[in-house]
């Protein structure tokens, strides 16, 4: 099975010609491979997550990159001290991601960028509007989970360029884009099993479930990926629902 998975990509930049010194907030798995990959592009890049976990990840995945912990809210960076700020999906975990929009503009040299990227919202999110549907209609939503903020945040361009200028951006710099990329998966279950297993707030939300009430989520999942699948299939691994991102970048 082939699922799309899409994200809003925000850029705001300040044209920067250089590309030396470059912070990556988060250092989940994807966030590990694009540190990788900008450092090939004669980047120095610094990664930091607040997690032990994670950094004790990357740092046996690359032990010659320098990972630290620390609040994205709060970098422990001097100011204008970086080309580039990147955070891949990290501002939707954060209490007050405006406070890291500012902090990313406090540590960025005055020709610098800033990069994030967020989970659009349905329709243009099929799987996430499939995960989230299932969720609506089945789980206790009355649980205690860390502060947070709309799930899809800044899905919305003019409110993501509001926020951002209000941190201290250029808006008029603003690149806002809809990505989608397909994920190929081995069974309609798996869609669920990756939320459960290897998502953050939904991940949370599912552990203070029932059994019953997880059963309910993980079959409604799997109901609706077999029926875009079955309509749409082309080969032996089936075909596509789909989940889209945004991508923003920033002068």
């Amino acid at each position: 099975m082939v699922v799309t998975d899409a994200t809003v990509h925000t850029s705001f930049g300040r044209s920067c010609s250089s590309f030396v010194g470059n912070v990556s907030i988060g250092c989940r798995a994807r966030t590990r491979v694009r540190i990788a990959a900008v450092r090939k592009l004669g980047a120095i890049p610094t990664g930091i997550d607040f997690s032990e976990k994670m950094l004790a990840t990357a740092k046996k995945m690359f032990p010659d990159i320098p990972f630290l912990q620390g609040d994205a809210q709060a970098l422990p960076f001097d100011d204008a001290s970086y080309d580039r700020v990147l955070v891949n999906f990290g501002l939707l975990h954060l209490a007050q991601p405006e406070n890291a929009c500012r902090e990313a503009f406090r540590v960025l040299k005055p020709t610098g960028k800033f990069g994030f990227t967020v989970w659009a919202a349905p329709p243009e999110n099929l799987g996430g509007k499939i995960v989230n549907d299932a969720v609506e209609a089945h789980a206790d939503l009355n649980v205690q989970l860390p502060q947070g903020p709309p799930h899809y945040l800044y899905d919305e361009r003019e409110e993501c360029r509001k926020v951002l200028e209000q941190t201290g951006f250029d808006s008029s710099s603003m690149i806002y884009e809809t990505r989608s990329v397909e994920w190929h998966i081995p069974t309609a279950r798996y869609l669920f099993e990756a939320e459960r297993d290897a998502g953050v707030r939904t991940a949370g939300l599912l552990a203070c479930q029932s059994p019953e009430r997880l059963s309910a989520m993980c079959m409604a999942i799997e109901d609706e990926v077999s029926r875009y699948a079955s309509k749409r299939v082309r080969h032996s691994d089936g075909g596509p629902p789909c989940r889209s991102r945004k991508t923003s970048e920033i002068k």
